[in-house]
This record gives structure tokens, C-alpha cells and sequence, in this order.
């Protein structure tokens, strides 16, 4: 088991540098989240449905996409830019290097297996075909020649 030594006056240290040293206003978002989500559209029509997933800067390669019991999850990886970081001072970062997902459940009524994804633009867009409409079956009652 380790122990960490807990030191409150460094942590509000650490934060007021934080809030006061950091002059675009960064403070208090939460970096991992924001990494960890991309943004995400969700829209359907009368047959198709859509969605699309903002992840700007990445090969197609980066890219995983998956669909398991009606949940379609989106995972990437955004490299680190090593060059620039050993050569410059960083004053914002906002996109961040690591791996991210974001997950969504689909309807029942979409066919998760027919999906179709395109990566342009910084904008994977993913469709889907919606399954078809079940209609109630009319049974037709018949009679082994007994009377009522």
C-alpha cells in the first residue's frame, strides 16, 4: 500500500496559479471530459438514421467503431504533437492528445448492423437503416365442422 502526504496549502496554491495564471479563461473545465466526448449530431428522417461525430484532426485509422445490443460506441486516438511540445511554450491546450469514446443507444426500430460510416472534414458521419415497420397479422379463425 502507498501513502500520498496530503498537502491542502499546495493544492489552493496550485489553483489560485491556475485561475490567475491563465490568461484564456481555461479554468475550472474539466480536461479529461472534454478529451473523453467528442461532440455528437443525432437526427433521422422517415427511413435512415444519423449520426455524426465530431473528431477534427484524426486519420481514419484513429478511428473504431462498434455496435453491440443496439449501443453504437465511437473510439479514437489523437497523437500527441511531441515537436511542438518540445519546441514551444503550450498557453491553451484544449485539444488534448489520448484516446476518447462516446456512446449512444440506438433505437430498436434502427438495424444496427446496416450501419455506414464516412470520415470527411473532421466529421464521421454514420447511417443507419431503419428496420421495417412490423404490422399486426391478421388470423383467420376457421372451424373443424363443429357447430357453434
Amino acid at each position: 500500500m502507498i501513502l500520498t502526504r496530503w498537502n491542502p496549502e499546495a493544492e489552493v496554491d496550485q489553483l489560485l496559479k491556475t485561475v490567475f495564471d491563465n490568461p484564456f479563461g481555461t479554468w475550472g473545465h474539466n480536461q479529461v471530459a472534454r478529451a473523453s466526448s467528442p461532440r455528437m449530431n443525432v437526427y433521422e428522417n422517415e427511413g435512415t438514421f444519423y449520426v455524426e461525430v465530431a473528431m477534427p484532426g484524426l486519420n481514419m485509422n484513429d478511428i473504431e467503431i462498434t455496435t453491440h445490443k443496439q449501443v453504437l460506441t465511437v473510439r479514437g486516438e489523437r497523437k500527441s504533437e511531441g515537436e511542438k511540445e518540445a519546441n514551444y511554450t503550450v498557453h491553451l491546450r484544449d485539444i488534448l492528445p489520448g484516446t476518447f469514446s462516446r456512446s449512444v443507444r440506438l433505437p430498436e426500430y434502427v438495424n444496427a448492423d446496416s450501419g455506414s460510416a464516412q470520415y470527411e472534414q473532421g466529421i464521421l458521419s454514420l447511417t443507419f437503416q431503419k428496420k421495417e415497420e412490423v404490422k399486426p397479422k391478421q388470423i383467420a379463425v376457421t372451424s373443424n365442422g363443429n357447430p357453434d
